[in-house]
C-alpha cells in the first residue's frame, strides 16, 4: 500500500510533464505542417475521412457499407453538427490527435512507473512516445490510428491494475475501451472479441466475473454482436 502511494505521488509530475511535452511537440509540428500543401488541403484517405464526417453530419451518408471503422468520422461529425465550419475540421482532427498522443505518452509513463517503481523510467517511456517522429507525423492528419492507440493504451493501464485484483468494474472498463478502439480501428476487433475469454482465464476468482445477474454474459454477448454486425465491413480495411 505504501509503495502504491509513493508511486502515485511520484507519477504526478511525470505524467504532467510528458503530457505537456507531447502537446508542445504537436503544436510545433502543426505550426509547420499548416503551411504545407497537404496541411492546407488534406488529400486521399484524409480527405475521404473528412468528407465522410460531413456526410454523417448532413445526413447524406449513402445507405451502403463503407470500408472504414465508423467511430472516428462520427466523432468529427459531432463538431460539424455543433457549428464548426468544414474548413476548420482538419485543425479539429489534429488537436484530437494531439490529445490522443498525450494520452498515450502519459499511459506509457504510468505503466513504466508501476512496473519499475522509479520516475526516471516513466520519463524515458513517456518521452519515447511524446517525441516519436512517426506518431507526430500521423497526428497532423485525420488518421484514426492515434485515437485507437490511445484507447488501447488506457486499456493496458486498467489491465495492469486488473491483473493484481480482477474485478467486474475493471473487466467492463477494459472491454469498453477495447470496443472503442475497435470502432476506431478495426485491427483491434480480434482483441476486443477475445477479451472476455482472456479475462476468464486470467481471473483468480472466476466466480466474481459471473455475478450480478449475468453481467459478464451480457458483456460477452455485446462483444460478439458487435463483431458479427461490423466485422464484414471493418475487416475489409
Amino acid at each position: 500500500m505504501l509503495n502504491q502511494q509513493k508511486n502515485s505521488r511520484a507519477s504526478r509530475p511525470v505524467l504532467a510533464g510528458v503530457t505537456l511535452i507531447a502537446l508542445l511537440h504537436c503544436f510545433i509540428w502543426f505550426s509547420n505542417y499548416n503551411q504545407t500543401a497537404l496541411g492546407e488541403s488534406p488529400a486521399l484517405d484524409n480527405r475521404q475521412t473528412l468528407e465522410l464526417a460531413q456526410a454523417m453530419s448532413d445526413g447524406t451518408l449513402a445507405q451502403e457499407p463503407f470500408h472504414r471503422a465508423p467511430l472516428y468520422p462520427y466523432i468529427l461529425s459531432l463538431f460539424l453538427s455543433a457549428g464548426i465550419p468544414f474548413e476548420l475540421l482538419p485543425l479539429v482532427a489534429r488537436w484530437l490527435n494531439a490529445i490522443a498522443l498525450a494520452t498515450m505518452a502519459a499511459s506509457t509513463a504510468l505503466l513504466a512507473i508501476r512496473l519499475w517503481s522509479r520516475p526516471i523510467y516513466g520519463w524515458v517511456a513517456g518521452l519515447l512516445i511524446a517525441l516519436n517522429p512517426v506518431l507526430i507525423f500521423f497526428s497532423g492528419d485525420a488518421f484514426d490510428i492515434l485515437l485507437a492507440s490511445a484507447a488501447l493504451s488506457m486499456a493496458l493501464v486498467y489491465f495492469q491494475a486488473w491483473l493484481k485484483a480482477p474485478n467486474l468494474r475493471g473487466t467492463f472498463a477494459i472491454g469498453l475501451l477495447l470496443l472503442a478502439g475497435a470502432a476506431l480501428r478495426s485491427h483491434l476487433l480480434p482483441i476486443a472479441l477475445l477479451w472476455p475469454i482472456i479475462a476468464l482465464i486470467l481471473a483468480k476468482d472466476r466466480r466474481l466475473l459471473w455475478r450480478k445477474k449475468g453481467s459478464f454474459h451480457y458483456l460477452c454477448g455485446q462483444l460478439f454482436i458487435f463483431g458479427f454486425k461490423h466485422s464484414a465491413t471493418l475487416l475489409k480495411l
